[in-house]
């Protein structure tokens, strides 16, 4: 059972919205409008009947509304945890890193409380560094992740839904 309820809630960090592949197309500021699909391996410690921890690690690509805009055509590594409390959501924290076709990267961060939770997941994230281009990135945003079928036994996978804005130096 913590499995079927992790498998619905992860792959969430592949959800933090990703840069473009190229700043040199890229506006210095604007929107984020991403649609990220995720894949995620799982393993999960139940701490007794009402309480259990699940971390995943999730990898996956971004698709830019705009073809060329912001978070186009990149990769992500995200690794999460997600505590469930008398078998439902309670909190979720998370990491990921994001690389471009050059090599740059950037990272941001995640979370979502049980309260933020209206029936879907709904994930509020931040950037917290870069390099290369993407050194002195900033922004928000607000994830909507839905579940997709489990691929297999210990995995997850999920589509999001990503809106925000960015910043660059």
């Amino acid at each position: 059972m913590i499995r079927a309820i992790a498998s619905t809630l992860i792959c969430a960090g592949l959800a933090a919205p990703a840069a473009a592949q190229t700043q040199a197309t890229l506006p210095k500021e604007g929107p984020i409008d991403l649609t990220l699909i995720g894949q995620s391996t799982i393993q999960s410690v139940v701490l007794d009947k009402e309480f259990a921890h699940v971390t995943y690690d999730a990898y996956g690509s971004a698709l830019a509304a705009k073809e060329g805009g912001f978070g186009d055509r990149v990769t992500a590594r995200c690794l999460g945890s997600i505590q469930l409390l008398k078998g439902k959501f309670d909190a979720e924290i998370g990491s990921c890193r994001f690389v471009d076709r050059g090599g740059d990267t950037f990272f941001s961060r995640y979370a979502a409380q049980a309260a933020d939770m209206p029936g879907a997941v709904v994930l509020k994230g931040s950037y917290v560094g870069g390099t290369g281009k993407f050194t002195g990135l900033t922004g928000s945003y607000e994830i909507t992740r839905q579940a997709l079928p489990s691929p297999g036994e210990g995995r997850a996978a999920s589509v999001s839904f990503a809106k925000g804005t960015y910043k660059l130096p």
